[in-house]
């Protein structure tokens, strides 16, 4: 009696745990078919960086959207069941680099928490499913992650120290390095003033320039020059930096590294990694006046 007992409850659980065409569900109520596996690949853990094609279909297979082929998706495995609702985490989490599964999550599931009412797509009603096919293509722990990036960064900064010293050597300028790696050189020099200190508002004029001395922006062109409280990140940090030397009536010429310009991001009219060269004037220093106030008070 125990014995077909048992085997009624094993039969029982294998039915529960598959779906249809052999989907097994996971204890988050994620429904999964792993179509390739990688023999000797380690599994993706969370913390881990991983790059994967996914495509999301509705349960009659019709494409919502998709990667493009040579573009996917990237992301640091990262278990959030409130942003996550899809569980891309989740499936991520049963694979390894060169694996490809089938997803399915319960359309009740996209919307549990949402506001009573809350209009959903025909394909999303109640008892229907979303499903998405993922294929693994790059898989890097945190470790490695840090490694690659130290290691692009050191190549970068060696192909912008060296596309630096040529521009400074064909315009004969004698540069000035800070530990930070702006470089600077002042131009029109003044003998009297001082330099400004954070939180100083500083009025500036400027050229702002690539290596190849196209322009992209200049304050001239507009006879409006900048005005802005200094050190507060209201620009890029090389200009935070490098107006520091730079006296009311002083010119200068300002190399800036992309790492302190827009860095890999770039901006419009920017690209990515763009080292910058602004030939700037200081037009006014304007002391911060509760600095000025709370030395008073000390004194």
């Amino acid at each position: 009696m125990r014995s077909k007992l048992c085997i009624a409850l094993t039969a029982l659980a294998i039915i529960t745990c598959s779906f249809d065409e052999g989907f097994m569900k996971t204890a988050r109520g994620l429904f999964y078919k792993i179509h390739t596996t990688t023999p000797g690949s380690i599994k993706i853990k969370e913390g881990d960086y991983v790059k994967f094609n996914l495509t999301y279909k509705t349960d009659k297979d019709s494409i919502l959207n998709s990667t493009k082929p040579n573009e996917p998706a990237a992301a640091i495995v990262k278990l959030d069941t409130v942003m996550d609702r899809a569980k891309v985490m989740d499936a991520l989490l049963l694979l390894s680099k060169g694996d490809s599964a089938t997803f399915k999550v319960s359309a009740d599931d996209l919307f549990r928490g949402a506001p009573e009412g809350t209009p959903r797509p025909d394909f999303l009603q109640s008892g229907r499913f979303m499903v998405y096919t993922v294929k693994v293509v790059d898989v890097k722990t945190p470790q490695q992650l840090e490694a690659e990036r130290k290691a692009n960064a050191a190549k970068l900064k060696l192909t912008q120290d060296n596309a630096i010293a040529k521009y400074a050597a064909a315009h004969k300028l004698k540069l000035l390095t800070t530990p930070s790696g702006l470089r600077y050189a002042i131009t029109l020099k003044s003998l009297k003033g001082t330099t400004p200190k954070a939180g100083d508002t500083v009025k500036v004029h400027y050229t702002g320039k690539f290596l190849d001395d196209k322009k992209f922006d200049a304050s001239y062109d507009r006879n409006e020059p900048i005005e802005f409280p200094l050190g507060q990140k209201y620009v890029i940090a090389g200009w935070d930096e490098g107006l520091r030397f730079v006296k009311k009536g002083e010119k200068a010429v300002l190399v800036i590294p992309s790492a302190l310009a827009y860095g890999e991001r770039g901006r419009p009219g920017i690209p990515e990694n763009s080292v910058l060269v602004f030939n700037i004037e200081m037009v006014d220093i304007k002391a911060n006046k509760s600095a000025i106030t709370e030395v008073k008070k000390k004194k």
